[in-house]
């Protein structure tokens, strides 16, 4: 099985809702969720979360992230061996969206025109991987966590 890829059409773009970071020690494990409705991006900063979506097992250890799907089954596969922390965000986005392993998808460009006026493009992002260089540098999760302490309207 190749890699797999997450694809949004965009515009629009998906949307920020919430974050906070989650400190498991060991023995705790992520909770069970199906059809949650909204994207869950799990950012791993130490130690090493075992989740499952359906069919797919990862070990999500620090430095990488997993992208949970909004329609799926998500699980744990077993409980975190040693203190585990990571940063969650919850989005979503009014888009299509697929999933595909290896190439590019293209969203049916008439059909976004008529639903938002504008051709769309897609944005590729993996499922599972390395949380990129450039990204863990930027502060970026630090600055999303702050926005969560406050009002929800400032943080959008």
């Amino acid at each position: 099985m190749g890699p797999s890829f997450i694809h949004f059409a965009a515009p629009p773009f998906p949307y920020f809702l919430e974050c906070n970071r989650t400190v498991y020690q060991p023995g705790d494990q992520h909770p069970n969720r199906s059809h949650i409705g909204i994207f869950d991006l799990l950012i791993v900063e130490q130690g090493c979360l075992f989740i499952g979506e359906d069919h797919n097992q990862w070990e999500v250890s620090a430095g990488h992230t997993l992208l949970l799907l909004p329609d799926h089954y998500h699980y744990s596969v077993k409980p975190c061996d040693e203190t585990t922390s990571f940063i969650w965000i919850h989005f979503h986005t009014l888009a299509d969206w697929s999933s595909s392993e290896g190439g590019p998808v293209y969203i049916n460009r008439e059909t976004h025109f008529r639903q938002f006026l504008t051709p769309p493009y897609t944005i590729r992002v993996p499922q599972f991987g390395p949380l990129p260089d450039p990204f863990e540098r930027s502060g970026q999760a630090e600055m999303l966590l702050q926005l969560s302490t406050g009002r929800r309207s400032s943080a959008v």
